[in-house]
């Protein structure tokens, strides 16, 4: 008996067929290698597997010759030659391969089946999909002998089931076949019934991230990995983003956040997603007198991406300088590009706005500033909240904590070393050994860095978006077509609901090399420039609308205005505003941003907008446009006039900036696809009713519920169905909020609804102006609403959730969706995954 036991974990792997036969013009050599030899896409990385007992990949695609049409919606299918993928993979000694992917069920379950046949009837066995649920569940056992001992090793797969994988209805059923999921209370059960019958075990789990492409995880995916620890897995070896990603410990237990890819032959987007190229092979090695009776991990870094080394992925220099070879000089390159600033200039610089005091090392980098520790990463330095912010304002940012000992402990966790810190924490044991930048005020400091980014290192062009409706989804729906369109382009487009001062600060900071930033700025964020005396200074700078939001604080209608026009201070040179020419205070805007020395487009209905709606079709959402004299048609991807209008703002957007062709990335208009809790169209079924919601709980103010109310009123209706309304609060409106909701009863009246429901504290001046035949119910909270609401639903009915955030309709929604799946597929503990990653 051997003295030790080795297993092998490697991440995406596909040959590409898929992808290498639509891309032979542009990489012939590796197609012909993908048709001569197959095997030469892994000479570079034969080496680790040389030594390996077991290895398992994530098969990420799907094996067969003729696999048909894809699910419907399906975006970037794969498949790929069975025969040569399973030769291939018993030359590598494969002897399992997770399934548990965003790819293994493009073509349906029937394709699923035939695959998980072929691999085990030549010997390969598969983890993470089957027949049913159970089969899905069942880890695969390896029986581990080393050192004169036999231990069980049981690894388990699942993929995190987002709303749209579902919808594709990628999971296993109790009946039906599909791949399981990360569902924590069904993987819990699975690993608790393991150690149980086995207790001497080890447990793996090997989670699938679906959705973070080229991206690091966040703190959700810790907490789901620290839950399943505790649970009794003895490690973690998640793939998914393409990347690797940092690599943990918790609880004795080793914690791989993503081994990113092994030999996936797609051309990747690495550079454009501006991510490390690298990615990981780690090797659990079992005896050898090894410490952790669990087993002790070996790790490859390896390279793996295809477009800088020709497809050919290779050990790391740092493992193996030989087979590293000269392939990567395009990727050294790059990695320069994203250094952003030496940290020793970037100290040159602050220090002549600030005083600080600087502790470590100067051979590091600066790449930005950040303050959320759960949605952060090694990169950027983190700004440690000192007594001046509050409890809530810690809690929100991840920075609640105890201690500063307990805070760096998780920062640690998430891989985070270096940080700006208040001077009163200079001295502190926990930060001794960190990158540690003191200073006297953080928030001074914070604009500072901002400004001198901006006016010294930011190559590329700003856009800024505010207004009080639409300014979202304008983003959402610009930076969509821009990466679709602009593939060589770096866009950098953070995350919703990520607008407010501290927020775009630490945006500014980070924009050292992108091509394009698009920025969503809040009014209390323009509030708050102002009073610091700062810009952003965009290259392009939009206001979707003006409404009546935010009264509380600012005023009336014109302070709105006002405030939002902000955005046009201090235009930089060849500067260009674009502005909704319908909006109310649409000449004030146009007058400032005038005087500021910006370019004016404007986009509207009006006769006198450069960029101006012609026609819009509901039942199709095409539409017919005049942009700058010259007439255009495209179709719209979200239904709606007010997603319309949103569309003439982003071409508007594409010609201030001078992109070329901007006519040809009117295709991609059809591909977008609603943000969450925006505008986002759900089919679902309850209690075997098919009904369809229109979810706007996210957020609301006069001029949005309106477009709403709109969109409902001239949405298409099922033979039968019903237009069914919840209407919740307008919040922050100071005085004017009786007015402004008895003036929305004249709107839902006009609407033609056939049930209206309310919920909060002044939708009681809506209720009292309803006729009695279509009042459905008022509520103080969300409470009981849904209860009331599902026993009233009819097959066929159209249901429009609209409110303020915090109002909480989004509840409402969950709720639907959660029974959706469960009344459909029979899968309820599939959804659950969905929020506990």
């Amino acid at each position: 008996m051997a003295e030790s036991f080795e297993i092998t974990f490697c991440g995406d792997t596909s040959l590409g067929y898929y992808y290498l036969d639509r891309s032979r013009e542009k990489y012939p050599k590796a197609y012909e290698r993908l048709q001569n030899n197959p095997i030469s896409f892994f000479d570079g990385v034969l080496p680790i597997l040389a030594k390996s007992d077991e290895v398992i990949v994530n098969l990420e695609t799907v094996l067969s010759h003729d696999p048909g049409k894809p699910i419907e919606g399906k975006q970037y299918p794969g498949c790929d030659d069975p025969e040569v993928t399973i030769e291939v993979l018993k030359e590598l000694g494969v002897t399992a391969v997770t399934l548990a992917n965003n790819h293994t069920m493009d073509f349906g379950p029937d394709k699923l089946l035939s695959m998980i046949e072929k691999l085990q009837h030549n010997g390969i066995a598969t983890i993470g999909a089957g027949i049913n649920l159970e089969e899905a569940r069942r880890p695969y056992r390896i029986e581990a002998k080393f050192g004169g001992q036999v231990k069980n090793v049981y690894v388990f797969n699942g993929m995190r089931a987002t709303r749209r994988y579902i919808k594709y209805g990628f999971f296993a059923g109790k009946d039906s076949p599909g791949i399981a999921s990360t569902n924590s209370n069904g993987m819990i059960r699975g690993i608790r019934k393991v150690k149980a019958l086995d207790s001497d075990s080890i447990v793996i789990v090997c989670p699938h991230w679906q959705g973070i492409d080229y991206q690091d995880t966040s703190e959700s995916h810790a907490q789901w990995c620290r839950k399943i620890i505790d649970a009794g897995a003895d490690h973690i070896v998640a793939h998914g983003s393409h990347k690797a990603d940092t690599v943990g410990s918790y609880n004795g237990g080793k914690v791989f956040f993503s081994i990113g890819n092994f030999v996936f032959n797609s051309p990747g987007r690495y550079r454009v997603k501006k991510a490390e190229p690298y990615s990981l092979v780690p090797r659990l090695i079992l005896g050898n007198a090894g410490e952790s009776p669990n087993g002790d991990f070996s790790v490859s870094k390896i390279v793996t991406d295809n477009r800088a080394t020709n497809f050919n992925v290779s050990v790391c220099k740092e493992d193996n300088g030989e087979l590293y070879g000269s392939l990567l000089s395009e990727v050294e390159n790059m990695r320069e590009q994203g250094i952003g600033m030496k940290l020793q200039d970037f100290i040159r610089m602050i220090g002549g706005e600030c005083r600080i005091h600087f502790e470590g090392t100067y051979e590091d980098s600066f790449l930005g500033l950040a303050y959320a520790v759960q949605k952060t990463n090694s990169k950027y330095w983190m700004i440690l909240m000192g007594s001046r912010f509050s409890e809530s304002i810690k809690k929100k940012y991840g920075q609640a904590a105890d201690s500063l000992e307990e805070l760096i402990l998780r920062c640690e966790h998430r891989g985070i070393n270096r940080f700006v810190a208040p001077m009163s924490m200079r001295g502190e044991k926990c930060l001794l050994d960190k990158q540690c930048i003191f200073v006297d005020d953080t928030t001074k400091f914070l604009y500072k860095a901002a400004g001198l980014i901006k006016d010294n290192v930011t190559r590329g062009k700003v856009v800024g978006i505010t207004g009080s409706a639409g300014k979202s989804t304008t983003k959402a729906i610009l930076t969509h077509v821009m990466r679709e369109y602009l593939t060589q382009k770096n866009i950098f487009s953070p995350g919703i609901n990520q607008n407010v001062a501290t927020n775009v600060l630490c945006h500014m900071s980070k924009n050292h090399d992108y091509d394009y930033a698009i920025m969503e700025v809040a009014a209390s964020c323009l509030a708050r420039f102002k009073r610091r005396k700062f810009s952003l200074s965009p290259d392009v700078a939009v206001v979707t609308s003006i409404s009546e939001a935010h009264l509380d604080y600012l005023g009336n209608l014109e302070g709105v205005a006002v405030t939002k026009s902000e955005i046009f201070s201090q235009a930089p040179s060849d500067s260009v505003a674009v502005i909704n020419s319908d909006t109310p205070h649409a000449d004030l805007l146009m007058d400032r941003a005038k005087r500021e020395g910006y370019k004016l487009i404007s986009y509207g209905e009006n006769d006198a907008a450069d960029v101006r709606l012609e026609g819009f079709d509901f039942s199709s959402n095409a539409i017919e446009a005049s942009v700058l004299g010259e007439k255009v048609s495209y179709v719209m991807g979200a239904p709606g006039r007010h997603m319309a209008i949103n569309s003439l703002a982003v071409i508007a957007t594409m010609i201030g900036l001078n992109i070329e062709g901007w006519k040809e990335a009117l295709a991609y208009f059809s591909s977008y696809r609603p943000l969450i809790g925006r505008g986002e169209i759900l089919q679902v079924n309850v209690e075997r009713k098919q009904l369809t919601v229109i979810d706007e709980s996210y957020n609301a103010n006069p001029a949005s519920m309106t477009a709403s109310l709109d969109l409902l009123k001239n949405y298409h209706l099922p033979h039968g169905g019903r237009k069914i309304a919840i209407i919740g609060d307008i919040l922050e409106l100071g005085d004017s909020s009786k007015r402004i909701h008895a003036a929305m009863a004249e709107k839902i009246l006009s609407s033609n609804l056939d049930k209206v429901f309310l919920v909060g504290e002044h939708v009681e001046e809506i209720w009292s102006r309803l006729p009695k035949n279509i009042k459905g119910g008022i509520f103080p909270s969300v409470l009981g609403v849904y209860e009331k609401l599902r026993n009233e639903l009819s097959d066929g009915d159209v249901l429009l959730l609209k409110a303020s955030n915090g109002i909480g309709l989004s509840e409402i929604s969950s709720a639907i969706k959660l029974e959706s799946v469960e009344s459909s597929r029979g899968a309820a503990e599939s959804v659950g995954m969905g929020t506990d990653t």
